[in-house]
């Protein structure tokens, strides 16, 4: 059994588990968040005249939101999505006006969850000194052999798992490659200059590439050594980076911005990616089919191999920093403050740009248009009636 795992069962199996756990995770709740005064008076007028799009616009400058709600997040980064968005914005606020301005405020006070306290108790527990072990820089962490803890952001240290041959990177510069899993770590011996942030392998080959600040290097023999591949990508900062083949891949990062290669990085292409959010993470379940997510939990998704994107709906504000796709349908992400999200349901390749229904003559007619559809076999579309369950659906193939 592994060394760390056998000291946890131990620490576990003590009689003052909870009271030493305590110690390290002193998750008292916090006092209520104190709202501004100057803006709740804007929320109150705004209650009160029935201003919807002010109402909604007054509660976005408060620290935590008094509805959950899915679109939140979409509307507060796009303030204009308001007025495009009404029967949305019409939803929103009459939940609101059904709690009342006292309810309103009592959810807006409500003190952060202790969940979200428990990452940063841990570290503070691990810079007092209290496991015995030192904490070390990057640099000194690789060129240790003794037992030590590594103070690295998250980016670094999301970077330091691996089987064989791996890599990692850092903010200052430093690159280091493996090849037996980990027990030795060299550093490379042709290496350009840069600020590093991401890195994209690809399962079985010696090739893999790293991107950072206006920079994206590549090597070809297991990292011993690096060159250059970032003509036209100058001013770009990319944080991830993601490959499905030697040649084929994409690199993301500041403002939702998105880089193809079909050339082994010979030269890139910008492609639209639908979002502003700045992109920490992507990964790709096959040639065809990838994620990319970042920033107030934006998250965007392709079925053509990073030729066009689309936007899924956000369910988080938080920051996401890293996923990983289980199978072609189930995703995890992981982002601040304790965010841990699970989807099960990742959409089919169809990207659908349009869809009106109309109700003529006793009946519905419903069209709809698609942008792009691969591997598509048809469309199932189900109605319900007021009260009731569902009445049926019908079934359109394709033509």
């Amino acid at each position: 059994m592994n060394f760390w795992t056998q000291l946890s069962i131990e620490f576990a199996s003590q009689k003052d588990y909870l009271d030493k756990l305590f110690s390290v995770y002193p998750t008292i709740p916090e006092s209520k968040r104190e709202i501004d005064p100057t803006v709740w008076e804007k929320v109150e007028a705004a209650f009160n005249s029935t201003d919807n799009i002010a109402l909604l616009n007054a509660l976005f400058e408060l620290d935590l939101f008094p509805v959950k709600d899915s679109y939140i997040a979409y509307l507060k980064r796009d303030p204009t999505s308001l007025s495009r968005n009404p029967a949305t914005v019409s939803r929103i606020c009459d939940r609101l006006r059904e709690m009342g301005l006292n309810q309103i405020l009592k959810n807006s006070t409500e003190p952060k969850e202790t969940n979200r306290q428990i990452g940063p108790l841990f570290r503070n527990w691990l810079e007092l000194g209290s496991f015995g072990i030192p904490l070390q820089s990057l640099t000194d962490f690789v060129n240790n052999n003794n037992n030590a803890i590594l103070d690295a952001n998250d980016q670094e240290m999301m970077q330091f798992a691996t089987e064989q041959n791996g890599y990692f990177c850092g903010t200052q510069g430093v690159v280091r490659y493996t090849t037996d899993g980990g027990t030795n770590w060299s550093t490379p011996g042709t290496l350009p200059a840069g600020s590093y942030y991401g890195i994209g392998v690809i399962p079985g080959s010696s090739t893999a590439y790293i991107c950072g600040v206006g920079k994206v290097i590549k090597t070809t023999n297991n990292g011993a050594s690096w060159s250059d591949v970032s003509s036209g990508l100058t001013g770009k900062t990319f944080y991830a980076a993601a490959f499905t083949s030697n040649q084929v891949g994409v690199v993301v990062g500041k403002d939702g911005v998105i880089y193809k290669t079909t050339n082994g990085g010979t030269s890139w292409s910008q492609r639209t990616s639908n979002t502003g959010s700045t992109l920490y993470t992507v990964k790709f379940y096959d040639s065809e089919h990838g994620i990319a997510a970042g920033g107030s939990g934006g998250i965007i998704l392709t079925a053509d191999g990073g030729e066009s994107w689309s936007r899924a709906e956000e369910i988080s504000e938080s920051t996401i920093r890293a996923l990983t796709i289980l199978n072609g349908t189930t995703a995890i992400f992981a982002g601040d403050k304790g965010t841990l999200l699970l989807s099960e349901d990742l959409p089919l390749p169809v990207e659908l740009v349009e869809f009106t229904a109309v109700y003529t003559g006793g009946s519905v007619r419903i069209n709809w248009k698609t942008a792009t559809e691969k591997d598509n076999n048809g469309f199932e579309v189900q109605r319900i009636r007021p009260g009731m369950g569902g009445s049926g659906n019908n079934r359109c193939r394709r033509a």
